[in-house]
């Protein structure tokens, strides 16, 4: 009885951990897209402002100032709309393994409450 119990518990602690594991695969794949993101996010944004102020330093005339303001915000906004896309569809991806990960867990869970159940009308047919 003694060796069931500890066996149960030993296989509870290692599919614990190998969630744990894979939990934290996710979170740490998550973690490196998101901060690329944000990164190229921060050097396009830097990028932009620079060649802003090249272009309104070398401009004198008001249409032109503000053509340049219309197509650097045009710009911008598709830029910032591109990122916002990407983001997406990281947070998406990470979902879909965390609801992957749930449910392997739930099928786990399941699986080995109905165990017991079977082992136990198998011992009443065997008596």
């Amino acid at each position: 009885m003694q060796n069931e119990i500890y066996e149960t518990l030993t296989s509870a602690s290692k599919s614990s951990y190998a969630t744990m594991k894979e939990l934290g695969d996710i979170n740490t794949s998550l973690l490196r897209q998101m901060t690329e993101l944000q990164y190229s996010f921060a050097v396009t944004t830097i990028g932009s402002g620079v060649k802003q102020a090249k272009v309104l330093s070398g401009t004198t005339n008001y249409r032109d100032i503000l053509n340049a303001q219309v197509d650097f915000a045009n710009e911008y906004v598709n830029k910032v709309t591109d990122f916002n896309r990407q983001t997406a569809g990281v947070m998406i991806e990470a979902r879909d393994d965390m609801v992957a990960l749930f449910e392997k867990g739930l099928e786990n869970v399941t699986e080995k409450s109905n165990r017991p159940k079977a082992q136990r009308a198998a011992k009443k047919a065997a008596n």
